[in-house]
């Protein structure tokens, strides 16, 4: 500790301040500045602080350690230091020590009231003198001279740095007296060696001796590592037996998953079978159990997709409306058909006809449950509001437009609009006619007594019937007029009434008498009476030509009744409780009839039952075709309406051609379809319109049709009899020929992948430019070509003849290699055998297949086939590459589709798909199925890939694109174009929406138990 003390004060004496120069920086900071430079030249170390001390009670570390290294403490007092408390704390500390303070008594700012207080009282305990300056000096920040003398005269001791040049001084003299002390101090340290030497010899011997110690202690050693090595191979073997034991654990675990993914497989194969079994007993349950087959497993098992898609289609379930647990009274299509109205106690909906999205409500309920709720644009609707009043609304938006408003003791019991919808007829105590734009009142019709039950206009505007409840007759109005110019005698009071599309009669039909009773409306004469109903009729209605009524009944049946005889045409017998409804489809050829047994029934016009549709959870209410008939739309007591599929012809495009088409072509952006026409014509339709855009006539029938790849370009070939055949190139888009030249009769053409050129096979091979319409190459040949083809990276054309296939380079025309093996012969029927050389889509592959019942495939310059296809039960007749080149697809003439690996030529998939032969098979685009198509009998199949079951069966045949590159339709021609649209071919994702949108339910507790086993 006193060492350390003497360190300490060493250090203090000579490394600390002389001078702390205490002030404040309101009013200090100049002077105090030049105060420290000055002292700073005299060769004094001063401290002085160059930022404003913090507030508070205490001193920061660095003011206190400048305190604690300094001798002598300047105080510069003005009155504003003085009262600052950070000034007086330095003070304070350096007053608690003996060492030397000096005032400056600026402006005598020392009072005797001050030198009183803390702690300035200090300056007058130990009797300080302090020196004076003026405040101007303060102010102007120049010390006077007196100042600076009074300092330097305070001090009677030596300055620090002086101290420190005389330290230096002692410090190399003590360094030169302690190298004279080390010089002795070697002299000795010599002596010293000699007796080291003697030591090191002492020493030597006991090395000697340690180490034969250290060679036993190797000896032992060498034991401890041999036992060592022992341990570590005995450790080395443990951890191969755990590596063994962690790799059966592994492998166990990897059979466990196998396990587990075979019961989940199992699962799925039993959840599908048990769908299947359900398709035609209740098709929502079969889409349910589908949809679960399809999630149980992480890549949906193909036979699962397989009957999803089945159920779906069988379902013929478009869209589910649904709001909640309330009877929906009716659901109505708009007169464009985008939309559907739903109807229930309280509230009218608007939804997306498409998809089922709701699209606006209104609070109320209908009066009229037929299509008088709509105006004739559809953009109006008319519902009771809960006030009793008529309320006239946007169908669009829900807003009210006009609100026409009862008497005050008035009940209205009906409401609808006009045809034309401009009037708006209301039924209540009286009839009234009103502006549905503005509310407004146009006519009063006086009505007997009792309100009005039933009220609709004639097709023409000019009448009104009406109906009125207690009350057995119905009047016709005249409303020019506004006088009634017929009275119905009934006898029974009117369930119901409609007048004919053409406006010559009007029906009514009441119960309990049980029939319909066809009526002049001009004369007020009963024209007929259709009876044979056996319980209470629930509805009736004209058939779109004015001839037929049909009328549904509580005794489940339907009737058509020939207006004219009053015999019944056609009796609708399919239901198990009493039918709701019955209409005839917009253009008479189909009927719907809705029941209570929860159930929808398609007929012929003629009582042939087409399909029943299952899916709602209770009575079905009412029905309704959509504007073009391709739809229905139900409504149910579960609280649900359904849009349903009429017929798959419905959903498909004819397109109306004036003769038979040989060939069809889509284009690459799916929006047109070319079509080759046997009345000298090439069409380019628009599928949306299916109307005709482009027309290019030709000097004879048309055979062929292509487009190029980027669709601009539409390559077409004729048959001209009365002269020479051509070829054509055609600008689509400007409607424009680019070029033509004359064909042989068996002449072959085809586009290059790049739309650049056309290659023309007939006496030469020859690839025109088709934007000089000039030779780019040409090949003299002596073959006569049956087939050519492009590779599709357009380096190689393949061409077929006589026995041989050649790949040609198109570059240049030359011979790249010969495929032998094949016969291309067409001495038999040309619609045997599909005679062609085909590219995979990575044009690593040709395949060729001929009249000599093989299939040969090639790898793309060599002369030896990599595999030989021949057919297993009858002659081969076409063979076709998959899109990602893993699959091949063959047909036989026995009406066999076969579909093989590529690589082992295994027959993956077996498909008996026609009953005689099949003269083209082909993949979709995605190669999830495959078309086959039957010359014989005129059909063509689409096919899964994946299982062999059928996905559509379509009239016509494939000739060009079978499928549209979206794979939306599917292309058949025949008498007739017509473009299919394949819903069937949607993925599984896109099959599940569907069967979310569709499905009104959820398995229940005991099919979960039974199906799923939960």
């Amino acid at each position: 500790m006193k060492i350390k003390f003497i360190l300490s004060s060493i250090y203090s004496y000579f490394f600390n301040y002389d001078i702390f120069i205490s002030y404040t920086r309101s009013n200090g900071k100049a002077y105090a500045r030049k105060l420290y430079e000055h002292l700073t030249s005299l060769d004094y170390t001063c401290f002085i602080d160059n930022k404003e001390a913090p507030p508070g009670g205490s001193l920061d570390g660095v003011l206190m350690s400048a305190l604690k290294a300094s001798k002598t403490l300047v105080l510069i007092g003005t009155e504003i230091a003085l009262d600052r408390k950070y000034v007086q704390l330095e003070f304070k500390e350096f007053a608690k020590t003996s060492r030397p303070i000096i005032p400056i008594n600026i402006n005598n700012a020392f009072t005797h009231e001050r030198l009183e207080s803390e702690p300035w009282k200090i300056i007058k305990e130990r009797d300080l003198i302090w020196l004076d300056e003026t405040a101007s000096a303060v102010t102007n920040g120049l010390p006077s001279p007196e100042v600076y003398e009074g300092i330097q005269n305070f001090y009677a001791f030596t300055k620090r740095n002086v101290i420190r040049r005389r330290w230096v001084t002692v410090t190399s003299l003590t360094i030169l007296i302690t190298s004279i002390f080390a010089f002795f101090q070697t002299m000795d340290a010599r002596a010293q060696k000699k007796v080291v030497l003697a030591q090191t010899e002492t020493l030597k011997a006991r090395s000697d001796s340690l180490q034969k110690s250290n060679e036993r202690l190797i000896v032992e050693q060498k034991s401890l590592e041999a036992k060592t090595k022992e341990a570590f191979e005995n450790a080395a073997k443990a951890k191969e037996q755990e590596t063994l034991a962690l790799e059966n654990a592994e492998q166990a675990k990897k059979q466990q998953l196998l396990a587990e993914e075979r019961i989940k497989i199992a699962e799925a194969e039993e959840l599908a079978m048990n769908a299947n079994a359900q398709l035609n007993e209740d098709p929502e349950l079969s889409i349910l159990l589908a949809r679960e087959a399809v999630k149980v497993t992480p890549l949906p098992l193909a036979i699962a997709e397989d009957v999803l898609r089945r159920s779906l289609k069988e379902s013929h379930v478009r869209t589910t409306l649904r709001w909640k647990k309330e009877m929906v009274l009716r659901g109505l299509f708009s007169p464009t058909g985008k939309q559907v109205l739903t109807i229930s106690s309280d509230t009218a909906r608007i939804w997306e006809t498409q998809t089922g999205k709701a699209i606006s409500r209104h609070p109320g309920t209908a009066l009229c449950l037929n299509g008088g709720i709509f105006s004739r644009n559809g953009r109006l609707i008319a519902t009771r509001n809960e006030q009793g009043n008529i309320d006239i609304w946007e169908a669009e938006t829900g807003r009210t437009v006009s609100e026409i408003k009862k008497d005050f003791f008035e009940r209205l019991t009906y409401a609808v609009f006009s045809p034309d919808g401009s009037l708006v007829a209301t039924g209540g105590k009286e009839t009234k006619l009103w502006n549905p734009l503005t509310g407004k009142k146009v006519l009063t019709l006086q009505t007997p007594n009792g309100n009005t039950s039933y009220l609709c206009f004639s097709p023409d505007n000019k009448y009104l019937f009406a109906s009125y409840e207690f009350i057995d007759d119905g009047c016709i109005w005249e409303i020019a007029s506004g006088k009634v110019i017929t009275e119905l005698k009934t006898d029974n009071q009117i369930s119901g009434a409609e007048f004919s599309p053409d406006g010559k009669f009007v029906l009514t039909f009441s119960n309990p008498s049980l029939n319909v009773k066809v009526w002049n409306p001009l004369t007020g004469k009963l024209v007929s009476v259709l009876k044979g109903q056996h319980d209470w009729i629930t509805s009736a209605s004209f058939s779109p030509d004015s001839k037929s009524v049909i009328a549904s009944s509580e005794d489940g049946t339907a009737k058509i009744w020939n207006i004219s005889t009053g015999e019944v045409i056609a009796s609708m017998l399919g239901h198990t409780a009493g039918v709701t409804d019955a209409l005839f489809s917009h253009d008479g050829k189909l009927v719907v009839t809705t029941s209570k047994d929860g159930t929808t029934c398609l007929w012929e016009k003629a009582g042939r039952l087409i399909t029943k549709y299952h899916g709602h959870g209770g009575p079905v209410n009412k029905a309704e075709f959509s504007p073009d008939d391709h739809s229905i739309i139900t409504s149910s007591a579960d609280g649900t309406s359904k849009i349903w599929e009429v017929l798959d012809e419905k959903a498909n495009i004819l397109l109306p051609t004036t003769g038979s088409v040989f060939n069809i072509d889509f284009s690459p952006d799916n929006r047109f379809v070319a079509t080759a026409d046997e009345d000298n014509k090439a069409c380019v339709w628009e599928i949306a319109s299916q109307k005709i855009v482009s027309e290019f006539i030709h000097k004879g029938s048309v055979k062929s049709v292509e487009y190029s790849a980027n669709g601009k370009i539409l390559l077409t070939t004729d048959d001209n009899r009365s002269g020479p055949s051509s070829w054509y190139i055609w600008d689509v888009q400007k409607n424009k020929l680019l070029t033509k030249g004359h064909l042989n009769p068996n002449g072959k053409l085809a586009l290059s992948p790049d739309n650049k050129g056309v290659l023309i096979a007939d006496t030469a091979l020859t690839i025109i430019d088709i934007a000089t319409g000039q030779q780019k190459m040409q090949r003299r040949i002596s073959d006569a070509i049956k087939d050519i083809s492009f590779s599709p990276d357009g380096k190689y054309f393949v061409t077929t003849s006589g026995t041989t296939a050649k790949l040609w380079s198109s570059s240049n025309g030359t011979l790249v290699s010969t495929l032998r093996g094949n016969t291309f012969n067409l001495n038999d029927n040309s619609y045997r055998w599909n005679i062609h050389a085909r590219f995979s889509s990575n044009s690593r592959y040709i395949i060729t297949s001929g009249t000599d019942n093989t299939a040969r495939v090639w790898i793309t310059g060599s002369e030896k086939p990599v595999m030989v296809i021949r057919g297993d039960n009858g002659i081969l007749t076409d063979a076709d590459f998959s899109p990602d080149n893993r699959l091949i697809a063959t047909s036989d003439d026995d009406g066999t589709a076969r579909i093989r690996d590529l690589l082992t030529s295994k027959i993956l998939v077996q498909i008996k798909a026609h009953k005689n032969s099949i003269d083209r098979v082909t993949f979709s685009r995605d190669g999830r199925f495959i078309a086959t198509s039957s010359y014989w009998d005129g059909t063509t199949g689409i096919w899964s890939t994946s299982t062999g079951s059928s996905v559509e069966k379509l009239n016509g045949l494939i000739r060009g694109k079978a499928f549209a590159p979206d794979g939306k339709f599917i292309a058949t021609v025949g008498d007739i174009a017509k473009l299919t649209r394949c819903e069937s071919c949607l993925t599984c994702k896109e099959l599940l929406e569907i069967a979310n949108r569709r499905v009104t339910r959820t398995l229940t507790a005991d099919e979960r138990k039974q199906y799923l086993r939960k």
